[in-house]
């Protein structure tokens, strides 16, 4: 907030250092979860700082350490497919997506993500189904409900969008 990128990069660097979250050189144990919570707010602060290269690299880590805690890995995959779907980058940010919903199947976000880079690659059956997960495990989810309508306005299902946009309302 103060404009100190370089000072908040050195203190997440320490932060991340071997042995900073009380672990081993092996990331197991108790403080898996805070290290990778830890990667995954790095992420973000490059990310609002306009690296996002950094910060897709960032949350692969996160990812990655994540090994074993659902809701740290399953935010932190979701985030890099965020990003590489900004990249437009389909076939990686899918990849990012399953691998979130690997240990997450029924995140509804993860869903939401996978569906959206499978209209992008033009598979549109799969990303009906994704779309119809994500909504089915969250029905208040607008986003899924908006962009399971924006897909099927664009190859003229005039009837399933309007039932896309509607469920989001």
């Amino acid at each position: 907030r103060r404009g100190d990128t370089d000072g908040a990069r050195s203190i997440f660097r320490a932060a991340c250092r071997p042995g900073a979250c009380g672990q081993a050189r092996s990331f197991v144990g108790p403080d898996l979860s805070r290290c990778s919570a830890l990667l995954h707010g790095w992420g973000q602060f490059e990310q609002r700082a306009g690296y996002e290269r950094r910060a897709a690299v960032l949350f692969e880590r996160a990812a990655r350490l994540g090994r074993g805690c659902a809701d740290d890995c399953a935010r932190a995959w979701h985030a890099l497919g965020s990003v590489r779907l900004r990249q437009r980058r389909w076939d990686d940010a899918l990849e990012a997506f399953e691998r979130g919903l690997a240990g997450s199947p029924r995140s509804s976000p993860l869903l939401l993500g996978a569906g959206l880079a499978r209209a992008s690659l033009q598979q549109h059956e799969p990303a009906r189904e994704l779309f119809r997960r994500a909504v089915a495990e969250e029905p208040r989810h607008g986003r899924a409900w908006r962009a399971w309508g924006v897909m099927e306005a664009r190859l003229g299902e005039v009837e399933q969008a309007r039932r896309g946009y509607s469920g989001g309302v």
